[in-house]
């Protein structure tokens, strides 16, 4: 899964990252992960707590898959990338 950031969402991502010595990748996994847990601890229909379990379990996959990169609006390029 490739996700495309605006330039100052990127930057705020990057900075919380660094401030808490993960990189990005590690961050959004940690981000929606949690998010999606305080789902699941809502009183919510049964189907939406399925639906809540499944993208979190195949987003959790895709985002810490080292091979996945997120690539911005301006350049199309890694944000990991070198230069």
């Amino acid at each position: 899964m490739s996700i495309e950031l605006g330039q100052e969402i990127e930057a705020v991502l990057r900075s919380e990252a660094a401030s808490r010595g993960m990189d990005v990748d590690a961050l959004i996994v940690a981000v929606v992960r949690a998010y999606l847990d305080g789902l699941s601890h809502m009183e919510t229909d049964p189907a939406e707590s399925l639906w809540a379990s499944g993208i979190a379990r195949e987003w959790t996959e895709d985002l810490a898959d080292q091979r996945q990169d997120i690539y911005t609006l301006a350049d199309g390029q890694p944000v990991n990338a070198p230069g």
